[in-house]
């Protein structure tokens, strides 16, 4: 299967709207008594798939819990550069110190010996046909988008 076809899966099995969202006008963040709808802002859309992919690549579902490994990877490769957006992982990364501390440790040491670095701001990128076993075979997503990856937009 294509990098394409297995983010396709993912969105179908868990209920997310085509090409992650990345289209609509707003989004929705479920948390544990609310949910609270925020609007779809050009730096959410720039960064979606490329968290989206960083879902498959970790094995990760969209509980809180793959939620906050995903955060915490993001961090310790450096998504911090990437502001406004950081104040997402920020924020679940320190509701997962609080709730799941192993998971959030495990990631971080992970995004962090991954040596990864995010200097990408791709809004969508034409990396969908190659396999997730060679995408695998990069120490990471971003490492991957600087050798191969070819901005499509």
């Amino acid at each position: 299967m294509t990098l394409r076809e297995h983010l396709d899966q993912f969105y179908r099995q868990y209920n997310i709207p085509e090409n992650g969202g990345v289209d609509d006008k707003t989004f929705e963040v479920p948390l544990p008594h609310l949910t609270l709808k925020l609007p779809n802002y050009p730096w959410r859309k720039r960064m979606l798939y490329i968290h989206d992919l960083e879902h498959v690549l970790n094995r990760q579902d969209t509980t809180w819990n793959g939620e906050m490994f995903i955060a915490s990877w993001e961090i310790a490769t450096g998504f911090y550069q990437n502001f406004p957006i950081i104040v997402f992982p920020l924020w679940t990364m320190g509701w997962g110190i609080w709730r799941h501390p192993k998971t959030v440790f495990t990631a971080f040491r992970n995004g962090f010996l991954s040596g990864a670095g995010y200097s990408v701001g791709a809004y969508s990128v034409s990396l969908f046909f190659y396999s997730l076993l060679l995408c695998l075979q990069f120490s990471s997503l971003c490492c991957f988008i600087e050798k191969w990856y070819v901005i499509i937009r």
